[in-house]
């Protein structure tokens, strides 16, 4: 199957990539919330956590997707190939620009 067109195929991956954070990240954090709440106040314990927490791990998840659908495409248009080498290159790059805080040593080493 083909994929879609470059400037499409970014927005629909961080589209997909903040979707399955949210989903995710709300029965994670819905999970934990309720574990970590006492006895007779799980219910409200697991809701405060999906508030709290959800939109953050849904933001990292379509971050990281955005990038690497961003590198892919321009890799692939650099390249003129589209391989899997396109996808070895965008996860090197994407783990190296959100490591890039921690300085140039952890990001080589996450890269």
């Amino acid at each position: 199957m083909a994929k879609a067109a470059c400037p499409g195929r970014i927005i629909d991956d961080l589209g997909a990539g903040f979707t399955m954070g949210a989903v995710g990240g709300s029965v994670w954090h819905g999970v934990t919330g309720a574990r970590e709440a006492p006895r007779g106040h799980r219910f409200a314990g697991s809701v405060r956590a999906v508030k709290v927490n959800s939109a953050k791990t849904a933001g990292a998840f379509g971050l990281w997707l955005g990038l690497f659908a961003t590198f892919e495409c321009g890799l692939h248009g650099v390249r003129k190939k589209e391989d899997s080498w396109n996808a070895v290159g965008a996860g090197f790059l994407t783990g190296l620009c959100l490591s890039a805080r921690g300085g140039p040593i952890v990001a080589l080493r996450s890269g």
